[in-house]
């Protein structure tokens, strides 16, 4: 095998490897339900989303209504490059947190 296969080989195994382990993650957060941007700015605009923690383009945040454990659903979701997404929020009087700390 030449040097260029096994190179190409090698990297996509390490791509392979994070994606599944990002995937596997992701997935020990079965309280998350995975909302897509526009639905997340849907729930917004209604006044359902309670807070937010902003960590890049991933957000996570609570709706304001509780599960059947008593406890606030959780959602994730990632936004574009929308520059108006925290004065949006703010708007919507909803509390925003940074999630680089």
């Amino acid at each position: 095998m030449n040097t260029l296969l096994k190179n190409i080989a090698f990297w996509t195994l390490i791509i392979l490897a994070v994606l599944f382990f990002y995937k596997f993650l992701s997935a020990n957060r079965p309280d998350h339900v995975e909302v897509s941007f526009s639905q997340f700015m849907g729930d917004v605009d209604q006044g359902q989303v309670a807070r937010v923690t902003i960590t890049g383009s991933e957000i996570t945040g609570e709706y304001k209504q509780l599960g059947p454990d008593g406890q606030p659903k959780r959602f994730t979701t990632y936004a574009p490059d929308y520059s108006d997404l925290v004065k949006d929020l703010r708007k919507a009087g909803i509390t925003i947190e940074d999630g680089r700390r």
